[in-house]
């Protein structure tokens, strides 16, 4: 909803205050068909696609954060099963960067306290010597835990 001059003034300061971003894209553009994330996993660029430079500095972030929290929900699984809560405790989906998780009342400070340790865990290991930030929510429903 930005009108189109405000956004390109908006970009230019972008590209201003970040060169190195602006030239890491246009050698990406030159020289790949693809960026990767942290872990190596490929997003495929198509040039015919609106705005497809922009997934060349956005597609490696959002898909190492993506790759991060499907590592973090399968090892909060695997907690989830050696502290015998597979009956009370549910990693119902990946949702972008978040985890949704169903648990039993009396279980939801065991559940947030481990997903939060696991979740930091995996990000710090991730980017070694970056701190990582989450936020847990929590209620009776998704819009709830959100609020």
């Amino acid at each position: 909803q930005i009108p189109l001059d405000e956004g390109e003034e908006l970009l230019g300061a972008f590209w201003k205050a970040f060169p190195a971003s602006r030239q890491y894209r246009d050698e990406i553009r030159k020289t790949r068909d693809y960026v990767q994330t942290i872990y190596g996993r490929k997003y495929w660029l198509n040039p015919y696609q609106f705005g497809f430079e922009n997934n060349c500095l956005n597609s490696p972030v959002q898909g190492s954060a993506a790759d991060i929290i499907k590592i973090a929900g399968y090892k909060f699984q695997l907690a989830v099963e050696k502290a015998v809560y597979s009956e009370f405790v549910f990693l119902i989906n990946y949702i972008h960067d978040e985890l949704l998780v169903e648990c039993r009342e009396d279980l939801k400070d065991w559940t947030v306290e481990t997903l939060r340790e696991i979740m930091l865990k995996t990000a710090e290991d991730t980017h070694d010597g970056v701190p990582a930030e989450i936020e847990i929510g929590f209620g009776q429903n998704w819009a709830e835990a959100h609020a």
